[in-house]
């Protein structure tokens, strides 16, 4: 149960349900600004201490609908894990508040975000190279995995016309190696029992 004007969000691969086993967990709860720090404090507790004990990888965070989109605007990483939030429990208003304004914000400025994601992206791949042509790759982070996915998804959801004339097809024709890859992932997870993303 949580207070009324309380909710509990998923987000980012959580809310749209891609976890593989040694995922995290990644959820927000969404407090009214009046919320005493004692009663945010004692409200969390109840959801993260049972997760967290039973042995699952939780990354919590607590806010009010203001201060989330307020992160939101200016962090790349937040804005699009609020792209796709889901809600789990309590009020409704809170999470369709942090959903219609994420995505006024990620549509207000999509050139922007899309700058953001081009040198996150390439950021990335300097760092964990091609998953098609070495020897280890990183499943999720390398250049070709799992979060390029991700970043093509968002740099759609800007709506502009531009980003779907560069594909070199639709996004769907994706989706037969995206499940290679995340199945190759969740056992990698199963086979360790660690979170690692290299094969």
């Amino acid at each position: 149960d949580l207070p009324r004007s309380w909710a509990l969000i998923a987000t980012g691969g959580y809310a749209r349900g891609l976890l593989c086993p040694g995922s995290d967990i990644d959820v927000v709860l969404l407090h009214p600004k009046r919320a005493k720090r004692a009663e945010i404090r004692s409200v969390a507790e109840s959801f993260w201490y049972p997760i967290w004990d039973a042995g699952l990888k939780l990354s919590p965070a607590a806010h009010t609908t203001k201060s989330l989109l307020a992160l939101a605007s200016d962090d790349v990483a937040t804005a699009t894990s609020l792209l796709t939030v889901r809600h789990l429990a309590g009020d409704e208003a809170p999470h369709r508040a942090v959903r219609s304004g994420a995505s006024e914000q990620w549509h207000d400025r999509p050139l922007r975000w899309l700058a953001r994601l081009r040198d996150a992206t390439e950021e990335r791949w300097a760092r964990f190279g091609e998953v098609s042509s070495l020897l280890e790759p990183d499943l999720k982070d390398g250049r070709g995995g799992l979060r390029d996915v991700d970043v093509l998804e968002w740099a759609l959801a800007t709506d502009l016309t531009g980003v779907v004339s560069v594909l070199d097809g639709a996004l769907d024709d994706l989706r037969s190696s995206v499940d290679v890859l995340l199945a190759a992932r969740c056992e990698l997870h199963r086979f360790t029992g660690r979170p690692s993303n290299l094969l």
